[in-house]
């Protein structure tokens, strides 16, 4: 469920909205909403990390 509302968070400050906008959206503080915006680009930013391969890896694994 949080998940959900973690990517609301985020989509509606990438849309534009404000700070105050979204807490009265989601009925939470700023500081609340601040902090699920940055844990879920953290989170975003962890799985692209992990599904992304590297070019230049030796697929022997040898250097």
């Amino acid at each position: 469920m949080h998940d959900d509302l973690y990517a609301h968070v985020f989509a509606l400050h990438s849309d534009g909205h404000t700070w105050p906008e979204i807490a009265a959206e989601v009925r939470c503080s700023e500081d609340v909403v601040r902090n699920m915006v940055d844990h879920h680009r953290t989170t975003l930013e962890a799985r692209a990390n992990a599904d992304q391969f590297t070019l230049f890896d030796d697929p022997d694994g040898s250097t």
